[in-house]
């Protein structure tokens, strides 16, 4: 063997452990990105989780700062209502007090938001349902005639989104098992 093949040899084994450190080198590499792209995700995951609970937050803080309800609460006691208000008493309303409907469909319209929020992942569901639950079923219910009345006339989709939260929240309600009562002895 000549010298020149010994150095050959020499450099093409070389070559091949540089280059098996190399791929050794560039898969740990890959295997760390990996593990700190998983992190990241369970980071990023948290925070959007959070940032949903708080625009929730804000939703439901800018509700109580900017719709005025009072007048359909003192109009139709709509929150004690057990029962759809009849569409002839809300009309009738709407000519007494000319912003009467102005003021309805801004309560429904915030509450078809937070709807579409909770639906698109903008807002978080738990918020939304312990802030504004009882009132959303009340506000659906009592004013469910003026609804179909608006869907039947101009829009076929008006406040969808409500209604099929609170079909949502009704089904988990009854889906829940009920805590069995506790007997004290006497």
């Amino acid at each position: 063997m000549t010298e020149y093949e010994t150095y050959s040899l020499l450099i093409s084994g070389v070559t091949a452990f540089i280059t098996l450190g190399g791929l050794i080198y560039a898969g740990i590499q890959l295997k760390k990105t990996k593990e700190q792209l998983q992190a990241a995700y369970k980071i990023n995951a948290a925070d959007h989780d959070w940032n949903r609970r708080m625009a929730s937050q804000t939703a439901l803080k800018e509700y109580n700062q900017s719709i005025l309800s009072s007048g359909l609460q003192s109009e139709f006691d709509y929150l004690n209502c057990t029962e759809s208000i009849p569409l002839a008493k809300i009309q009738e309303g709407f000519k007494k007090h000319l912003d009467l409907q102005k003021e309805l469909h801004q309560l429904l319209n915030f509450y078809e938001g937070l709807a579409r929020g909770v639906f698109q992942n903008i807002y978080d569901d738990e918020v939304i349902k312990a802030g504004r639950c009882s009132p959303m079923m009340k506000a659906l219910r009592a004013f469910s005639s003026y609804i179909e009345s608006r869907r039947k006339t101009s829009s076929p989709t008006a406040w969808t989104d409500l209604e099929s939260l609170v079909a949502q929240w009704v089904l988990d309600e009854k889906g829940k098992t009920q805590r069995s009562p506790t007997h004290a002895k006497p």
